[in-house]
C-alpha cells in the first residue's frame, strides 16, 4: 500500500504502527538544485535566448514547487510567443514569476493618481529597509504593477536556501514586511488597507517566534494554547503576542534610519519619484548583479544607489 499525506502531524499513530507503514519518505520542496533539474527537463525543446540561464532561474524561484517550476516554463512561453518572439528571453521569466506568485497583471483595473502615489511610497518602504537590514534576504525587484489584490510588490529573493533561521534574520524579515506601513505613515500621517497582508505575514512571523521556537526569555512551544502563552509573558517583555511583534517592528524600522521626522522623508520621496516617474505607466524595477535597471532606462551601481538613500 502507498499513501500521501500533506499533514503527518494529525495521523493517528495506530496507523503507522510497525507493520502498517514501515517505510516514510519526506518530500521537501526542490533546493537550489533541484529546481535547476526540473526547470531542465521542462525547458526541453524551447528556443531559450543566450541570457537565460537555469542556474538564475532557480535562485529567483526558492519555495517553488516542480509543478510551479512547469507552469513558470509554460507561462514564459506564452508570453514570448504573444511578442512574437523568436526566443524566450529573461523578461518574459520575470513576468512569468509574479504571474506564477500574484497572477496576471490587472491592466483594465485604473488607479488614481494618489493610489499609485501611496503604492510607489509603499514598496519603496520594504525596499528601503530591506537595503538597511543585514540580515534581510536581497531585494530582486519593486514593482508597482497590480496583481491580482496587489497594488505592487517588493521581492526578496535569498541568495542561496535556508534551512535554519536565527532570531536576527526572522526580526530583520518583519522589519522589511512592515516598512510599507511605516513609510505611509511617515509621509501621508495614516496607513491603508494595502498593508493588510503585511500584517498578516508579520503577526504569523511574530507567533513562530514566539509559540514554535521559544525565541524569547520564557520559553513556549507549540503544544501550549495561545493563552498559556500570553500568561507566561506577563514578565514585562511581552503581554501579547501583537504587542511583541510591534514592538519588534518598531524598533528594526527605527534602526533601519525611518523616523517620522519631515527632514528625513526626502529619501523616501525622491526614491518613490523614480517609481511614479511623471505619472506615467506603472513601473517595475529588476535588481541584477549588483545594478538596478528601470524601465525608463537609468542603471546605476547598487551601492551608489544605497549612498545616496541611506
Amino acid at each position: 500500500m502507498i499513501a500521501a499525506t500533506n499533514r503527518p502531524d494529525i495521523l493517528d499513530p495506530a496507523l503507522l504502527r510497525p507493520g502498517r507503514f514501515d517505510r516514510r519518505v519526506t518530500m521537501d520542496l526542490p533546493d537550489i538544485e533541484g529546481r535547476k533539474a526540473i526547470l531542465k527537463v521542462h525547458a526541453a525543446g524551447k528556443p531559450l535566448a543566450p541570457e537565460v540561464t537555469f542556474e538564475s532561474l532557480a535562485k529567483e524561484t526558492p519555495g517553488f514547487s516542480g509543478a510551479e517550476l512547469s507552469n513558470l516554463i509554460n507561462e514564459a512561453a506564452i508570453m514570448a510567443a504573444r511578442g512574437n518572439k523568436k526566443s524566450i528571453f529573461m523578461a518574459d521569466f520575470e513576468e512569468a514569476v509574479d504571474r506564477v506568485i500574484a497572477g496576471p497583471q490587472r491592466k483594465n483595473r485604473v488607479i488614481n493618481p494618489r493610489e499609485k502615489e501611496m503604492t510607489a511610497y509603499h514598496e519603496a518602504g520594504h525596499a528601503l529597509v530591506a537595503w538597511a537590514m543585514e540580515f534581510a534576504d536581497p531585494v530582486h525587484k519593486i514593482s508597482i504593477v497590480a496583481r491580482g489584490q496587489m497594488g505592487g510588490h517588493t521581492s526578496l529573493v535569498p541568495e542561496e536556501d535556508r534551512y535554519l533561521w536565527t532570531k536576527n534574520q526572522f526580526e530583520h524579515r518583519m522589519a522589511v514586511t512592515m516598512g510599507g506601513r511605516v513609510a505611509e505613515q511617515i509621509i501621508f500621517d495614516e496607513v491603508t488597507t494595502g498593508a493588510s497582508n503585511d500584517l498578516e505575514q508579520a503577526t504569523k512571523l511574530a507567533q513562530g517566534m514566539i509559540k514554535r521556537y521559544g525565541m524569547f526569555s520564557a520559553k513556549v512551544y507549540d503544544e501550549m494554547p495561545i493563552s498559556s502563552v500570553i500568561r507566561k509573558a506577563r514578565d514585562g517583555e511581552v503581554s501579547t503576542i501583537e504587542v511583541y511583534g510591534n514592538d519588534l517592528l518598531v524598533r528594526m524600522c527605527d534602526e533601519s534610519e525611518f523616523r517620522s521626522r519631515k527632514e528625513d522623508d526626502f529619501r523616501l520621496a525622491e526614491f518613490s519619484d523614480g517609481l511614479i516617474e511623471k505619472g506615467l505607466e506603472p513601473v517595475t524595477i529588476v535588481i541584477k548583479d549588483s545594478q538596478v535597471s528601470t524601465a525608463w532606462g537609468h542603471l546605476a551601481p547598487l551601492e551608489r544607489l544605497k549612498s545616496r538613500y541611506f
